[in-house]
């Protein structure tokens, strides 16, 4: 989903919200499936949604969401976005799999673009994150 972002400003914006040193997004690379369910869902990993990088990444694909066009999302994100100037970043794998496996989105087709949906846990979710970022 196009978004009115450069790639630089995203991780940026990501650098913003997580100090860490593995960003919660990541460029699409050839191998990479986003569009597809089962690509997310393959290779399952253990992580914590209480971490600050999770809590940041809700935050930020949120945050991405709210800047997509030609219409802003609202309570989902998508699983691809098409920055300014061409590249496509993508969630984080893993955090998507944590997210998933705790009921905090579920998932639907908007045409033939994935997208996640939060769940009433992952509004929850997102609200404490937003809280917890502003006690930083």
């Amino acid at each position: 989903m196009k978004i009115e972002m450069s790639a630089r400003d995203v991780r940026k914006r990501a650098q913003e919200l997580y100090a860490g040193d593995s960003l919660p997004i990541s460029d699409v690379k050839s191998a990479d499936d986003p569009l597809q369910l089962a690509w997310w869902e393959s290779q399952p990993q253990e992580e914590s949604s209480s971490s600050d990088r999770q809590q940041s990444a809700m935050l930020l694909y949120l945050e991405l969401a709210s800047k997509a066009s030609p219409l802003a999302l609202h309570h989902c994100f998508p699983a691809r976005f098409d920055c300014e100037r061409g590249l496509s970043l993508r969630p984080d794998k893993a955090i998507i799999k944590t997210f998933l496996r705790d009921e905090l989105v579920t998932n639907r087709l908007v045409g033939w673009q994935l997208v996640f949906d939060l769940t009433d846990a992952g509004r929850l979710y997102a609200e404490e994150a937003a809280e917890n970022l502003s006690c930083r």
